[in-house]
């Protein structure tokens, strides 16, 4: 059961994505000169967020939804860790990879 697990998520497609965090959301952009996000989740409602010390490439977030009781889980992976270097510009930061969930 785990390995279909495995492939399954596997298996899916991948995006590029621009996360950056301003103006109080976490924020996605499909290219640097995009001017409207792909999404962005307000801080308060992300309900957990986590990144694994050993790990500096993946970033994952919790977020509640506003009407049901439901939580959406966010993972993002970067293919190296400049990629994910605090306080950079948005036309420093470099684009991430996420599977669509």
């Amino acid at each position: 059961m785990a390995s279909e697990r495995r492939n399954m998520f596997h298996g899916r497609r991948r995006k590029s994505v621009l996360l950056c965090v301003e103006r109080g959301c976490v924020t996605g952009y499909k290219t640097e000169s995009d001017v409207r996000p792909m999404f962005a989740h307000p801080l308060y409602l992300v309900a957990r967020h986590f990144m694994n010390p050993g790990d500096l490439t993946s970033f994952l977030y919790i977020v509640r939804d506003v009407v049901q009781p439901l939580l959406y889980i966010h993972l993002f992976q970067s293919i190296d860790v400049d990629g994910n270097r605090p306080g950079l510009r948005r036309s420093e930061q470099r684009p991430i990879d996420t599977d669509e969930v």
